[in-house]
Formats: C-alpha cells, sequence, structure tokens
C-alpha cells in the first residue's frame, strides 16, 4: 500500500477508537511498536500519523511518556488551554501553484499580525471531516480557516454549532448551504461565466461542461451556472450546452469523453471546472488522436496544477492566490477580536479569460 494510504490507514484508526469512546480522554495511545505490530504497519507511517493526529487536537504526545488522548476530546466547551496566539488552516493537499500562494499570503498576515499559524493537509472522508469540525474550538487554538471538501448535512451542523459557540471560523474556496458564517472564495460564478463566454466569442456552438461526478462543492455549482448565464445571454438557439459527469474511478471519464466524441454532434470545446479535470480530458482527447486537428478548444481555471500539460489550445482565467489568503487573514482576524460580528462573504475576482500562450 502507498505510504500516505497507510498514513491515513493508521490515523483512520486511531481516531476512531477515540471518538467511539474505546480511548477515554487521558487514555494512553499504543507506542508506535504496539501499533507497528498491531496494524502491521511500518514505524515511519506510524510515527507520522500521530503527529497529524497531535496537530489535530485529538492527542498529547509527551517526550519519554507517550501519547495520550487529549483531556477535552468530547466536551462541549472550549478547550481550557486555549492559545489565542496561535489559528489554525485546514486544506486538502492540493498541489496547485494556486493552494502554494493561498497559504503563503495568508501566513504572511498573521505572522504579521503577530500570530502563530499551523497548517494541516486534510485526506478526510466525510464522516473524518466532521469529527474534525465537531472538535475544532477544543484544540487549543483561536481560530480556523477550513477548505471544506463534504458538502453533507452534518458538516453543516458542526460549522454552524462552531458559529454559534462564537468559535472564529472562515470557510475558504467554497460555502457549506445554509451555514452563516464567513467566507472568502474566487468569484465562480463569474469564472464560469468568463469562459463561456470567450469559447462562445471563439465560435463554438457545441460545448461540453466537465465537472465531478462525485464533488458536490459550491465552487463547481457556481461555475456551472455562470458558464449557463453566458449562454442564456448568448441568445443563440443553435448553442448546445452539456454537463459531462467524470470519475476519476477506473476508466468512467475515458469512456464518457470517447462516447461524446464518437458522436456526429460532437462538442467542439470542453469547458473544464478546473485543469486537474483539464488534464483528464487532453489526456483522453490526445488518446483519440484529436490534438493538432485544430477541430477542440479547451477552457479552464488554471490553478497551475502539474498534471496539465497544455495539448491542445485553451482558453483560461487564474484565480488570485494571494488575495484569496489575505482576505482569509483579515476576515480570521476581525472574527477574533469581535466573535459576534454577523458573517461576511468576501468574493475575490479573478484573471480575464485569455488564451494561453
Amino acid at each position: 500500500m502507498d505510504k500516505q494510504l497507510l498514513r491515513e490507514s493508521i490515523k483512520r484508526e486511531l481516531r476512531q477508537r477515540i471518538l467511539s469512546g474505546e480511548l477515554q480522554p487521558g487514555a494512553r495511545i499504543p507506542s508506535e511498536l504496539e501499533l507497528v505490530r498491531q496494524l502491521g504497519v511500518g514505524r515511519s507511517q506510524t510515527r507520522a500519523a500521530l503527529v497529524d493526529l497531535e496537530e489535530e487536537g485529538l492527542i498529547i504526545r509527551r517526550q519519554g511518556s507517550g501519547s495520550f488522548v487529549a483531556p477535552d476530546v468530547g466536551k462541549d466547551q472550549p478547550n481550557p488551554g486555549l492559545r489565542y496566539d496561535t489559528v489554525k488552516v485546514v486544506i486538502p493537499e492540493y498541489r496547485s501553484q494556486y493552494v502554494r500562494d493561498l497559504i503563503e499570503a495568508f501566513m504572511s498576515e498573521m505572522f504579521a499580525a503577530g500570530m502563530k499559524v499551523t497548517a494541516f493537509h486534510s485526506h478526510f472522508d466525510a464522516a473524518e471531516e466532521t469529527a474534525y469540525l465537531s472538535l475544532a474550538d477544543r484544540m487549543g487554538v483561536a481560530g480556523l480557516v477550513v477548505w471544506p471538501v463534504h458538502n453533507t448535512e452534518p458538516a453543516r451542523r458542526a460549522i454552524s454549532r462552531l458559529f454559534r459557540h462564537r468559535f472564529p471560523v472562515v470557510l475558504i474556496d467554497r460555502d457549506l448551504p445554509g451555514c452563516d458564517v464567513d467566507v472568502v472564495r474566487s468569484d465562480h460564478r463569474a469564472i464560469g461565466d468568463a469562459l463561456a463566454t470567450e469559447l462562445l466569442t471563439r465560435g463554438h456552438r457545441r460545448i461540453a461542461i466537465g465537472v465531478s461526478a462525485t464533488d458536490t462543492a459550491s465552487s463547481i455549482r457556481e461555475r456551472v451556472q455562470g458558464a449557463m448565464d453566458a449562454v442564456q445571454r448568448a441568445g443563440d438557439g443553435a448553442v448546445a450546452v452539456e454537463t459531462l459527469p467524470l470519475s476519476e474511478a477506473g476508466t468512467d471519464h475515458a469512456d464518457q469523453i470517447a462516447r461524446v466524441m464518437a458522436r456526429r454532434e460532437r462538442p467542439t470545446a470542453f469547458l473544464c471546472i478546473n485543469d486537474d479535470m483539464a488534464a483528464w480530458v487532453e489526456h483522453e482527447l490526445d488518446l483519440l488522436g484529436w490534438r493538432g486537428s485544430g477541430e477542440i478548444e479547451l477552457a479552464c481555471v488554471r490553478d497551475g496544477s502539474p498534471e496539465f500539460r497544455g495539448l491542445f489550445p485553451t482558453v483560461a482565467v487564474q484565480q488570485d492566490g494571494r488575495a484569496v489568503g489575505l482576505a482569509c487573514a483579515q476576515m480570521l482576524a476581525a472574527r477574533i477580536a469581535d466573535p459576534g460580528r454577523p458573517p461576511s462573504e468576501r468574493l475575490i475576482p479573478c484573471s480575464p479569460a485569455a488564451l494561453l500562450a
């Protein structure tokens, strides 16, 4: 098994033991060697998993004594060990330049304000993300910036509880419907509108919008709506637009792209929700022999994914990661200073749509 998957497996096992009550607050966690024997894993992955759980606030590690379940886990009250000079940012492990710029700007602004920052790259499934959010106000930090991955009712309840308890939290990149909470994100609807408008201007009348088959994030929904806004505004009855749900599992996306390109009235453009998805699409189109044909163009948000190669002419916009990170830091600082202030939202504009060189 991949080392990262092993690490996540160890964390999942220990997290379940803690949250189920099998390991009570203050209980000693099995040692690294004991976990190696129990779980059949390597010591380096075990050590890394324990470090992650400490960052999550679930355990306390004591030099020479071992690891113990944090004494406040499960208590519905703020952590008495609250560190007023420390905040946490929780973000999925995306490798794009956009995310790197965002985190760098957030940290720089918080450091300038005299705050310490801990960054945690999450690999949560839906239940784990909800469990983490449920403990956020008992992790010993003054505030949290979180990039939510799973739009589920339990996650929304957990976020709403944090706001009711006046724990400073800011959502980044996307919102969770029904949650009155601070949000900083790119103007996703304007992104979809700009990409579709540019494709229409370039003469495309058959457009496939590539979306995730499993991700229900508000950012995806808004980008699709923006694209449809542009099509409706054009008022051209000859424009044919279809949403193409693509899944990374197995060869699902390969089969779907092959089927749509086998049609007589096939798309001449693919509007992809992000450049990771654009990388899937360009790869499959290349395998199908469309590269160099001059018949296909792509459109996407160019966040700096290392997988995207630019094999086809591509219209792109770029998100301003530094502006998003800076706005997040400012909003979190304001929330810490005044926990009772009304929730607010900041929309950060993106670059104009343009053909990549």
